[in-house]
């Protein structure tokens, strides 16, 4: 690996130094003997040389990161269809202990079940949000149909109303009727979940959150803003990133069994849709999270 490496590091020290280099030198000098013509040539063909090794370097690098992003999406397809047996199993022997009448009269036992059978949900929930993702990212997405946006929002919100009735919030909905896009309905009523879900979240009790559609000529831009503590410029930056959560979302209790892998999921759903989620947000002041789509 190191003779590859170091030959790698001569061939671009070659391509951005070596090769520029001798272009000038051979249109700037003539070298004696040689006439202009020979010496146009000669630089030409250095140029050409210097494109075609550049075409090559970035082919070379373009081919590295697709290897190293499939075998990542294979890895993370792999541990977590290897995670459902194993945790399904261990649910299963702990739902079954439960019932054990002895159990039942332990209290101590009971309480230690009950906590290992909480952390068994949270693990199946981490194994299906990333064997999702792993499906969005691996398969094909399918072709966009005519979907019925304010039928496809109110059945969504119907699923999170729930949530959002603990905390007293409100969830109002703008949107026009007969208004329809290119979509795939069970695909895009996920990332409406997934947007909904972060705005139930991180919005203070008795609140509102606004599902609105503003139609332009040949798209709709869906959105939804909440009020909750905003986002900083830096938080933007990553919110989409596997894994990432804010500072705050990891010091509040409420939020922390959260895996941060949501809105990735969301991102991936918008670029099947050959679209992708804008957010517009300031500190203490909401987010709004948006995704253009084709319109009917």
């Amino acid at each position: 690996m190191r003779p590859l490496a170091s030959s790698r590091r001569w061939f671009i020290a070659l391509q951005y130094i070596g090769l520029p280099l001798l272009f000038l030198l051979a249109i700037i000098s003539q070298p004696p003997g040689m006439s202009q013509q020979t010496s146009m040539i000669v630089g030409m063909g250095v140029l050409l040389v210097w494109a075609i090794s550049s075409v090559t370097l970035a082919e070379i690098n373009y081919r590295k990161v697709q290897i190293a992003k499939k075998q990542q999406e294979q890895f993370i397809a792999d541990i977590s269809h290897d995670l459902r047996t194993p945790t399904a199993a261990l649910r299963t022997l702990l739902e079954v202990s439960q019932l054990d009448p002895e159990l039942k009269s332990h209290t101590p036992s009971q309480e230690i079940v009950t906590r290992a059978l909480a952390q068994v949900t949270i693990m199946t929930a981490l194994t299906d949000k990333l064997l999702r993702l792993s499906r969005f990212e691996t398969t094909t997405a399918p072709r966009l149909a005519p979907v019925d946006l304010r039928s496809l929002v109110s059945d969504t919100q119907a699923q999170l109303q729930p949530l959002a009735q603990k905390k007293q919030q409100t969830i109002t909905c703008s949107i026009s009727e007969d208004l329809y896009v290119y979509a795939i309905a069970d695909e895009l009523s996920q990332l409406l979940a997934i947007l909904l879900d972060n705005a139930i979240k991180f919005s203070p009790r008795r609140s509102t959150i606004t599902i609105s559609a503003n139609k332009q000529r040949t798209h709709v831009v869906l959105s939804t803003r909440d009020s909750g503590c905003g986002l900083t410029p830096d938080q933007q930056k990553h919110i989409f990133d596997r894994f990432y959560r804010t500072d705050k979302a990891r010091q509040n209790t409420e939020q922390s069994t959260g895996f941060g892998l949501g809105l990735a999921i969301a991102a991936t759903i918008a670029r099947r849709h050959k679209s992708k989620v804008v957010v517009d947000s300031q500190p203490n002041h909401g987010a709004t999270f948006s995704i253009r789509l084709k319109l009917l």
